[in-house]
């Protein structure tokens, strides 16, 4: 299949990011930048800032699309994002879209084997470096969170069982198993004060997705703090447009995920008589 050239896919994202601002307005446009992954792959990514000036650091969320999709996928929640506060970047997964290895090729997801997946994962603690190194102005680096779709949700997941300064993760349409992307063990090993929100369909793939929502809950206990099943068979990003409400609900799960944590009992009577003594 033919690849757009560089400036039909920079005309494409404008066109698509300036449609979905004027549903939502207060959305910085976007700037198209290339980060660094893992061997040496160069992922294709937009970054997507608050456009009202505010004092203080910003949250941000690390989007991963769908198997076979792109990074635009996430437009239509990119700009209630930036509306309510948040730095977003979202990246092309290695083997899609503008994304490329150490020599310049794309590559082809479909003949993936299990450590391509392997450093696709670690693709995500890759891009969470590029946006803390490159936007530390901006960003608050103890609000930061991922989202991702079908396997980018399982790679989100497993992303934050690593890294427990990750604050949590958004998961549309999470399965237990996407090409050897297995998530419930991950689930039961995320660190203290993590959060996790997971959204599905009643009947994408049979069901299989709702049941995914119960079982990564299930494992994850009470760091899964929402646990949501539309009504439909829309998956992932799919719902976008297609269920009611979905964006609205999405973007405050992330806001509840990335709120900034509350200090330890007895912590704030302390520092009030130290800055007093």
């Amino acid at each position: 299949m033919l690849r757009r050239t560089a400036a039909a896919t920079t005309l494409a994202l404008v066109l698509s990011f300036a449609a979905a601002a004027a549903a939502e307005p207060g959305a910085a446009g976007p700037q198209q930048v290339t980060i660094p992954g893992d061997a040496g792959w160069k992922l294709a990514a937009f970054v997507a800032v608050p456009a009202a000036k505010a004092e203080g650091k910003r949250p941000a969320v690390i989007l991963t699309h769908m198997l076979n999709q792109k990074k635009e996928d996430w437009l239509p929640l990119v700009p209630r994002l930036t509306a309510a506060g948040f730095v977003v970047v979202a990246y092309d997964l290695r083997g899609h879209g503008g994304s490329v290895d150490a020599a310049g090729k794309a590559g082809d997801w479909q003949q993936f084997k299990a450590a391509d997946w392997e450093a696709a994962e670690r693709d995500v603690l890759k891009v969470r470096d590029w946006l803390l190194a490159e936007k530390k102005e901006l960003v608050d680096a103890d609000r930061l969170a991922l989202a991702g779709a079908s396997i980018g949700a399982n790679l989100s997941l497993r992303a934050l069982a690593t890294d427990g300064k990750l604050r949590g993760a958004l998961l549309l349409s999470a399965g237990l198993d996407y090409k050897g992307v297995r998530t419930e063990a991950p689930a039961g090993k995320l660190a203290a004060g993590q959060k996790l929100a997971l959204a599905a369909t009643k009947e994408d793939f049979r069901g299989e997705c709702a049941r995914a929502v119960e079982a990564l809950a299930k494992a994850a206990g009470d760091k899964a703090f929402l646990r949501k099943v539309y009504d439909g068979a829309e998956h992932g990003t799919r719902m976008f447009g297609k269920v009611a409400g979905v964006e609205d609900e999405l973007v405050k799960a992330l806001e509840k995920i990335a709120e900034p944590a509350k200090a330890p009992e007895g912590k704030d009577v302390k520092d009030a008589l130290d800055r007093v003594l």
